[in-house]
This record gives structure tokens, sequence and C-alpha cells, in this order.
């Protein structure tokens, strides 16, 4: 895949499950960041987004970056090209 993946989540948070859950079934890696760590809480509030999950979706070609917010997954399926 030439697009990298990053999640903002929290392991109290339901939508970040079903995120994360839905990118596994599908075999799209990811990387996650977890934000009930103080320095990845730290990373994330310089975003000025006040919602998890979000996710990063970087294209390696262009490197161009999309912010999606919440769980979507046609909108996830639309930015990969899926």
């Amino acid at each position: 895949m030439d697009k990298e993946i990053l999640v903002y989540s929290s392991n109290n948070c339901s939508f970040c499950a079903k995120l994360k859950s839905w990118l596994d079934e599908n075999n799209i890696p990811y990387i996650n960041r977890d934000v009930d760590i103080p320095e990845i809480r730290k990373e994330f509030e310089k975003f000025n987004i006040h919602g998890i999950p979000v996710i990063f979706v970087t294209d390696k070609n262009t490197d161009k970056t999309t912010r999606i917010i919440g769980f979507q997954p046609d909108t996830i399926k639309k930015v990969l090209e899926l």
C-alpha cells in the first residue's frame, strides 16, 4: 500500500475500537497512537481536534495527508481508493 495510516485513539472509546476492528478485518495496516499515554496526548493536542478517533492518511507518493475524524468507513474507503 502506498498510503500510511496513523490512528489516534483511546482504549476507552467504543468508536476507536470499531475503527481498529474494521481496519483489522479489512487487512488495512495502521499505526496506532494511544492518547491515554501522556506524551501522545500532548502530541495529539497540537492538532486542536476535540474528538477521537482521528485518522491521518498520508500518500507516500505525494506526501498529501487527509484527516478523517470519527469512524467513517465509507470515507476511509474513498481516501484509500478501495
